[in-house]
């Protein structure tokens, strides 16, 4: 008879196979009767501590995960449910406005800059650079000055634009009176003021002192020196009933559109005031013909 505990692992599925419980009991005395039995006590516990940490490993990842999904995606079961926000169909490109502590609004053309320097018995604005467009609220106690290289445009309640350049600063009154400052050439020279009016400009030269010339400046002129002010209005897919309102805000003109057209869809660039081109391309698109209607209104319709 073969001593057993001397071969504690026979092949698997063989005719005389031990159970499992003797295959042990005889592999537990056979390092008994060897004397490594301490050795295979410590090789048991080393995997039993293998075991452990790879659970623990195994939990502390899950955790992890867990924690890191939290931290990437705090709102993602609320984002799912939120519908998708619609796509912006008008764009409306206007130079930059501000209204000042008394109510007065500055339009800055791009590139413009300011510095506001109001006290108790003053309203002081340095215009640092570029274009600026001025509508000034009314108040006889504290004039509205405007600084730009040592030129100074005064106003009480009025509307201009001042330009400063690299050579002169233009000056263009569109409502109102403004007097206009130019440097001495000496010391003890005495400033020269132009008042310029509605309608009116001046250009004070940086480079030549001496009064500045006043002039009237066409109605043309006016509004192609200023064209900067004018939103420009980019359509996509825009609804004309959402688009014709728009050039109502800033047009010039009070446009009433037929209510059947209001699903047709507007796509293209078009400044707020240039309704001309608008009627042609409503024209040309849709058969959309402008009919001069009554108090100053005109009729959009069909054709």
């Amino acid at each position: 008879m073969k001593d057993s505990a001397a071969t504690p692992g026979r092949r698997a599925g063989s005719a005389d196979e031990p159970s499992p419980v003797a295959t042990g009991l005889e592999a537990l005395s056979w390092a008994v009767s060897s004397g490594a039995a301490g050795e295979v006590v410590r090789h048991v516990e080393a995997r039993r501590r293998r075991r452990v940490r790879r659970r623990i490993a195994g939990v502390a990842g899950i955790a992890c995960l867990g924690l890191v999904g939290a931290w990437l995606f705090p709102q993602a079961a609320a984002t799912l449910a939120v519908p998708p926000i619609a796509a912006v169909s008008t764009v409306v490109v206007a130079p930059e406005t501000r209204t000042l502590a008394d109510g007065s609004i500055v339009e800055l053309r791009p590139g413009a800059e300011i510095l506001v320097e109001y006290g108790p018995s003053s309203r002081r604005v340095v215009l640092l650079a570029g274009e600026v467009h001025f509508q000034v609220t009314k108040d006889a106690a504290r004039p509205f000055v405007v600084v730009a290289s040592g030129v100074e445009v005064r106003a009480v309640g009025t509307a201009f634009s001042v330009d400063l350049g690299k050579r002169a600063v233009d000056v263009l009154v569109t409502e109102g009176r403004v007097a206009v400052t130019s440097p001495p050439a000496t010391v003890e020279a005495t400033p020269a003021v132009a008042m310029v009016d509605a309608g009116q400009g001046t250009t004070v030269s940086l480079e030549v002192a001496g009064a500045a010339a006043v002039r009237s400046v066409p109605s043309g002129e006016r509004r192609e020196r200023l064209n900067w002010r004018v939103p420009l209005l980019e359509f996509s897919g825009t609804p004309l009933a959402e688009a014709i309102p728009m050039f109502n805000r800033h047009g010039r003109r009070h446009l009433v559109l037929d209510p059947a057209l209001g699903r047709l869809q507007l796509s293209g660039t078009l400044r707020a005031d240039d309704t001309d081109s608008l009627f042609i391309l409503l024209r040309n698109e849709f058969g959309i013909i402008a009919v001069p209607g009554r108090n100053g209104r005109t009729e959009l319709r069909n054709q």
